[in-house]
């Protein structure tokens, strides 16, 4: 008896210590989520990739009706490996963020901005090497084009889209194009000339 016991109690142990591992392994999503964003903000960018990829791996877990958990942690650990410059790992990231997003939003959606965005800043980050690089501009010019679409093309919402591509023209030095920015984001806001 007291074999039996000791037995089951081993078994039973083994259980627990399994399952706790498998919680532990596949982590609470949220939980993960905030360590990564709260490593990112303190620009601890190792800590917050290990925590970041744990995000993503857990979120792959979730159900199908939570794809978009899994769309932010693939665009919160693309920016994370382009601090590290880790850029073809972070472009990898961002494209399935990407397509991600358009499968549940649709291709025009605002909400794929976000992950536009993304691979215009690791376009832009992995460009500094070289200047330019006319990536970067056409995922800015498409979050442009997805914010006409969505708001109207003389809404004060597409405001924050011209600013980037505005800025990004400034940073590459095309003048020409900075000012065509320049000359659009003045009528949209008039009190910024």
């Amino acid at each position: 008896m007291k074999r039996f016991l000791s037995i089951s109690l081993i078994f039973f142990l083994i259980l627990a210590c399994s399952a706790a591992l498998g919680v532990e392994n596949t982590g609470n999503w949220q939980e993960l989520n905030s360590r990564t964003t709260g490593f990112y903000k303190k620009q601890k960018f190792m800590k917050a990739a290990v925590a970041g990829r744990e995000a993503v791996a857990a979120a792959r877990n979730l159900p199908e009706e939570e794809r978009s958990s899994l769309a932010v942690s693939l665009g919160n650990l693309a920016m994370i490996y382009t601090h590290l410059g880790k850029f073809p790992d972070a472009e990898d990231l961002a494209k399935e963020e990407l397509k991600l997003r358009q499968d549940i939003s649709g291709k025009e959606s605002p909400d794929v901005i976000t992950a536009w965005n993304h691979l215009a800043i690791i376009y832009t980050m992995a460009g500094k090497l070289k200047k330019i690089n006319p990536d970067a501009e056409q995922c800015l010019l498409q979050v442009v084009a997805i914010s006409e679409k969505a708001f109207g093309k003389n809404s004060p919402k597409i405001i924050p889209a011209l600013k980037k591509i505005q800025k990004y023209y400034r940073i590459t030095g095309n003048t020409t194009k900075e000012k065509q920015m320049t000359d659009r984001l003045a009528v949209l806001q008039p009190s910024a000339r």
